[in-house]
């Protein structure tokens, strides 16, 4: 029972284009809302819960549909802006560890071979 509440939330939760504040007392509301369907009937399904409610698809597009024009734009551009600063901060990040990594291979490469270099190429050795 708890859990196809919880996976109604989740699939929900997926649809919104973006996650602030505003969708999280949403999500929580439709969460109450939930559980006093709950408590009416005791025995929910995941088919329950559609049927009262409407498929997550709709829910979600219900509440986009309720938002101000200008709020859902700044908030999707904000989104977009926010996801392109971590890949931004990623790839310098992921580019630093190959460029160090690069440089201390190099590093054991040249050790490596001042050690072959010290070696002797062959011993002589004499039985007395």
């Amino acid at each position: 029972m708890k859990n196809c509440i919880k996976e109604y939330l989740d699939n929900c939760k997926v649809l919104l284009p973006m996650y602030g504040e505003n969708e999280k007392l949403y999500l929580q509301r439709m969460n109450n809302s939930l559980l006093e369907f709950k408590e009416e009937k005791s025995n929910i399904s995941y088919d329950d819960i559609i049927n009262r409610f409407g498929t997550p698809a709709s829910v979600v597009n219900a509440y986009i549909e309720d938002l101000d024009t200008d709020v859902l734009i700044k908030n999707i551009k904000r989104t977009k802006i926010i996801k392109r600063t971590v890949i931004t901060i990623v790839t310098i990040i992921l580019s630093f560890s190959l460029i160090i990594t690069t440089y201390e291979l190099y590093k054991l490469n040249k050790l490596y071979d001042e050690f072959r270099e010290q070696q002797p190429a062959q011993v002589e050795t004499t039985i007395e």
